[in-house]
């Protein structure tokens, strides 16, 4: 970069390659946004059913080991 009167100056264009990097960072970005917020809904979902004595029951093998479910 260029410099005049003390300012940085930007270049009118991306070369192909920052376009192509560009595109490859928003893609993995939107991939692992999407990822993290999957994770967090299975996390509530699950916990949510295990709240329920016949589900914790068929998920959780100490339950069906013990013959009684927890309070």
């Amino acid at each position: 970069m260029k410099t005049k009167g003390g300012f940085l100056l930007r270049r009118a264009e991306e070369s192909a390659y920052e376009k192509r990097f560009t595109s490859l960072a928003r893609r993995v970005e939107a991939c692992l946004i999407i990822t993290i917020v999957a994770g967090w809904v299975l996390l509530i979902v699950s916990q949510a059913l295990l709240t329920y004595d016949p589900v914790r029951y068929w998920l959780v093998d100490t339950v069906r080991m013990e013959g009684v479910a927890s309070p």
